[in-house]
């Protein structure tokens, strides 16, 4: 996890899910998303707020690299099944981004 502080929810749930799209760790993004889901119906909704500057929180590119100068991996190998669990992964993380973006604006 990086040192990104933890934010202070305020009783609204649009700048709560503003300040949690923007934490650029997968991890400690989904457990906090995870801490709210109990208290989210006791939010305020209709929260004013002002857009926020830029891309939202995400971790530090990787390389990318062409499709073509990976090895194809079988999902019935142990390399292979790991890719499909990393994919997945990147696409829940996708997803929780999505949603907080959704609330928030």
């Amino acid at each position: 996890m990086t040192n990104t502080p933890t934010p202070t929810p305020p009783h609204a749930l649009r700048p709560l899910a503003q300040q949690l799209l923007c934490i650029p760790c997968p991890q400690q993004k989904a457990t906090l998303v995870r801490a709210i889901e109990a208290s989210a119906c006791a939010l305020d909704i209709d929260a004013i707020i002002e857009s926020i500057p830029g891309i939202p929180g995400r971790p530090q590119r990787p390389l990318l690299v062409h499709p073509s100068h990976l090895k194809t991996r079988a999902v019935g190998t142990l390399e292979g099944r790991a890719g499909l669990i990393h994919a997945l992964a990147h696409i829940e993380a996708n997803a929780i981004n999505l949603a907080l973006d959704v609330i928030w604006r």
